[in-house]
């Protein structure tokens, strides 16, 4: 029920849904994976809202998916190693913002 004033709130997942995204096979994220491992925080775990990158504890190393990646660049600013590399996806590929 709506009450005067108010918008309805939709979480994440549903905004996220509202995206389309077309992707490359070649990964638009570099992580330098020694600077990974010495990493304490593992912020880019936290910090993304698609939920791109996992720490895989056997492996010793990041996990990316890329191709749930929103391109907000949230991860480059918080990584405290500044072991990530972005970049733009090539023209026509990529995110796709649309109205829900």
């Amino acid at each position: 029920m709506l009450v005067t004033g108010e918008r309805n709130r939709v979480g994440l997942p549903e905004k996220l849904f509202t995206v389309r995204r077309k992707s490359l096979k070649e990964s638009h994220i570099r992580v330098d994976a020694r600077l990974c491992r010495e990493c304490l925080t593992r912020i880019c775990t936290y910090v993304c809202p698609a939920g791109v990158y996992e720490w895989n504890e056997a492996e010793g190393r990041v996990a990316i998916s890329y191709e749930d990646c929103l391109e907000c660049g949230a991860c480059r600013v918080a990584c405290e190693m500044h072991s990530i590399e972005w970049s733009n996806p090539v023209w026509g590929v990529g995110i796709c913002y649309r109205d829900s």
